[in-house]
This record gives structure tokens, C-alpha cells and sequence, in this order.
């Protein structure tokens, strides 16, 4: 220590050292009165700081149900929508599962129905 302080005096000028070793003692002193006093705040809790550590504690717990509620709902809101795609799916599927027997039943249906108007035309 002696020999840093030796050091420190003899490479940097006395009115800048005196400055910064004073802008360290303020320093230190800030940081010592800060501790005492957070150690005095602890030592006598009083009901609102209780209530306040304790309404922080609650706010966790509130955030954290809404979140777990999104994320439910956005689940929910996934499955619902990937079964309407499925039962779409499953809608397509039989109905292009038609035979082919119904194909030419609704071709003959749909003949009879418009008559043979092509014929005339072409005739004409």
C-alpha cells in the first residue's frame, strides 16, 4: 500500500489526486449510508412494506394465471380449428368417394331433366 500511494502521488499531480481521492470517499460514503440503510428498512418492516412485497408476489402470480389462461385458450382455439379442417377433409373425402355408378345415374338424371336441347340447336 505504501508503495502504490508512494506511486500514486509521485506520476500524477497532487490537485488531481486530491480530486479523485475525494470523489472516492464520496463515493464510498454514499455506498455505506445506502447499506444502512437498506439493513435498517429490513430490520423494522412496517405493514406497508409487507403489503408491498407481498401485492409484488400477488401481481407475479395474476401474470402468470393470465398467461397460462392464453395459452389454454390458444390451444383450445388450435384444436378447434384443426378438427373444422379435418371434418372439411373428411366432407371432401366422401364425397369424391361417389362411385361411379352414381356419376352416370346423376349424368342420366341430369339429361332427362334438360331434355335434348343440344340436338335441336345443332339442328337448326
Amino acid at each position: 500500500i505504501i508503495c502504490l500511494s508512494y506511486a500514486y502521488f509521485k506520476y500524477v499531480p497532487l490537485p488531481t489526486a486530491l480530486s479523485i481521492l475525494g470523489g472516492l470517499f464520496v463515493l464510498y460514503q454514499i455506498r455505506l449510508y445506502s447499506q444502512a440503510r437498506k439493513n435498517k428498512k429490513l430490520t423494522t418492516l412496517d405493514e406497508s412494506t409487507i403489503n408491498d412485497l407481498a401485492g409484488e408476489e400477488q401481481q407475479a402470480e395474476s401474470l402468470k394465471k393470465k398467461e397460462l389462461a392464453a395459452k389454454q385458450r390458444k390451444a383450445q382455439n388450435k384444436l378447434q380449428m384443426r378438427l373444422a379442417q379435418e371434418k372439411k377433409q373428411s366432407q371432401k373425402k366422401a364425397s369424391a368417394n361417389t362411385t361411379e355408378e352414381d356419376m352416370d345415374e346423376d349424368d342420366a338424371m341430369l339429361m332427362f331433366a334438360k331434355g335434348s336441347r343440344t340436338t335441336t340447336k345443332k339442328t337448326k
